[in-house]
């Protein structure tokens, strides 16, 4: 897929941003390979490089420790909504235990596949001394039967610079066999 990543710190008044082809592999690790960028270095350098950097270095189970299952979070009903015309429920998710990765936030469920189709919330443990705290919304598209990432933005409160805000957006995917692992939360009882 194409990963189009836009970054900017309000207080330095700098932004930037990278196009990258991005590959998950069957074991999930995940790839990175630049098409272009533009704006000001050191955001390419110290916001966005370390994002990709952090993606590609991850273990490949990884995933599987930070999964919206019940073994990670308690989950709450909070309603159904109705958007684009498909009924969706909605969830307060809440980890059990303060890990990286995990968040304390919601998530709503398309009823007709028990797909996520958007995660919101803030991070319980932060990724880094330098970071005071996240928060993020990540919004998902149904295609052949599998959530796939549309966008992500994020909003995150650094002890040097003051806030950083990413947005990623994603398109053009590619299979190339196999099947990607679906790790889903409870149904809502009817």
């Amino acid at each position: 897929m194409e990963s189009t990543f836009y970054a900017k710190v309000p207080k330095l008044q700098k932004d930037a941003s990278l196009t990258a082809r991005r590959t998950v592999t069957a074991t999930g690790e995940v790839k990175y390979e630049t098409v272009r960028t533009r704006g000001d270095k050191s955001i390419l350098k110290e916001v966005i490089a370390r994002l990709m950097n952090a993606e590609e270095e991850a273990p490949p189970n990884k995933y599987q420790e930070m999964a919206i299952n019940e073994e990670h979070y308690r989950f709450k009903h909070k309603g159904v909504i109705e958007k684009d015309g498909h009924i969706t429920y909605v969830f307060e998710v809440i980890p059990k235990k303060k890990k990286p990765g995990l968040f304390k936030g919601d998530i709503w469920v398309d009823k007709e596949t028990g797909l996520i189709i958007r995660e919101a919330g803030r991070l319980v443990k932060s990724p880094s001394v330098l970071i005071k705290r996240v928060d993020f919304v990540r919004e998902y598209e149904i295609k052949d039967n599998y959530s796939m990432p549309l966008r992500t933005k994020s909003s995150t409160e650094t002890r040097l610079w003051g806030k950083a805000e990413v947005s990623i957006l994603y398109g053009g995917w590619q299979w190339d066999g196999g099947e990607p692992a679906l790790l889903l939360p409870p149904r809502p009882e009817k």
